[in-house]
């Protein structure tokens, strides 16, 4: 899901190009995730077998209406300007299109959110008693939207690493100094990263973000000319740099805890989890960090947990080979069956009265 600064961004560029522009038309895709209501095909097409097939013709980046677009907006133009598109692109199917009257902040989802950390920062002494009255994992309230709007995982990981407090974290063992670095870098990381414009490429390179997403996975193969690849499969890695640094200068070691069923970046030398932490629970679940496993098979994590890390699958235990006859009876403490050969013969033959004669 975009974080506050990918939300801003696109507020921007909807705001450089379409303000003083008129809604006259839109082309909705007919998708339940988005909209309510039944296709007026759907029993006329339920257990049609196609006859035929076409294949698609080679998309390239700018194709329009976008793929994955879930609505596109025909905007009419101010005097003097060309007509514009505005696209709603939605790859992970996650997000909604609501249309709702003024004030639109009165209306839920939005007005069951926290406070903005950009436009709508507390003071201080009304962000440590809002802290105060919580409970759970450090991590699992600043990622609450209830408590916070546009904290997701990388915005989290990061101000926890700047203020050098642990994810599993329990929030009543925070220190005073602690709740001050939280206040301070929960508006300060999401203001840089909106300065450029939420290019990753341009964030300090002492950031976390820099350095958190190949960890634990394979190289990938580059992608075809045309295809389009997520924020999270980039290279942000800055050029000319092996490591993310310690203040020291030495290699930083990042390892992966889950909290509240999300995957967290951790510098195993700076964020130090209080000796009384270690049985904290985030939103209700056991936070506990990750094992590695002997004999481990990697694959992607699907979706909606973040693709930080891969999930280690254990491989099915291949079946012991059958025992020889030898060691069955050894076991049984019987002797060992050896082969025995059965001569069997043939009864002659009775010979007839002529014969004897």
């Amino acid at each position: 899901m975009p974080e506050l600064p990918e939300v801003e961004r696109a507020r921007r560029l909807i705001a450089e190009t379409c303000m003083g522009y008129t809604i006259s038309e839109i082309d909705a895709v007919d998708d339940k995730i988005v909209y309510c209501g039944e296709g007026e095909h759907v029993a006329f097409l339920k257990g049609q077998e196609p006859t035929w097939y076409r294949k698609k013709d080679y998309e390239t980046s700018d194709v329009w209406p976008p793929k994955s677009h879930a609505s596109v907006m025909k905007l009419s133009p101010p005097a003097g300007s060309e007509p514009q598109e505005l696209a709603f692109i939605d790859v992970r199917r996650l997000g909604r299109l609501r249309l709702v009257p003024d004030p639109v902040l009165s209306h839920p989802p939005l007005s069951e959110l926290g406070f903005d950390p950009v436009l709508d920062h507390p003071p201080l002494d009304e962000f440590r008693e809002l802290i105060s009255k919580k409970k759970g994992t450090i991590k699992g309230l600043i990622m609450d939207q209830a408590f916070s709007a546009g904290v997701g995982n990388w915005v989290a990981d990061e101000v926890l690493y700047q203020a050098r407090i642990h994810p599993m974290c329990p929030v009543n063992l925070l220190t005073d100094h602690d709740v001050s670095e939280l206040h301070r870098l929960l508006r300060e990381i999401p203001v840089k990263a909106i300065e450029v414009n939420a290019d990753s490429e341009q964030f300090p390179e002492d950031w976390l973000f820099r350095w958190r997403w190949d960890k634990g996975k394979k190289p990938k193969a580059k992608k075809a000319k045309g295809e389009s690849q997520d924020a999270e499969e980039e290279d942000v890695k800055p050029k000319g740099i092996e490591f993310l640094a310690l203040p020291d200068g030495s290699k930083a070691t990042i390892s992966f805890v889950t909290v509240g069923g999300r995957t967290s970046a951790v510098v195993n030398e700076l964020q130090k989890l209080p000796s009384s932490g270690g049985s904290a629970k985030a939103n209700g679940s056991n936070a506990t960090p990750k094992k590695p496993k002997a004999a481990a098979k990697k694959r992607p994590v699907d979706s909606d947990l973040s693709d930080l890390s891969d999930t280690e699958v254990d491989e099915p235990a291949k079946p012991a080979p059958r025992a020889s006859r030898g060691e069955r009876a050894a076991r049984r403490g019987a002797p060992e069956a050896k082969d025995v050969k059965v001569k069997v013969e043939t009864p002659a033959k009775p010979t007839s009265k002529r014969s004897r004669r």
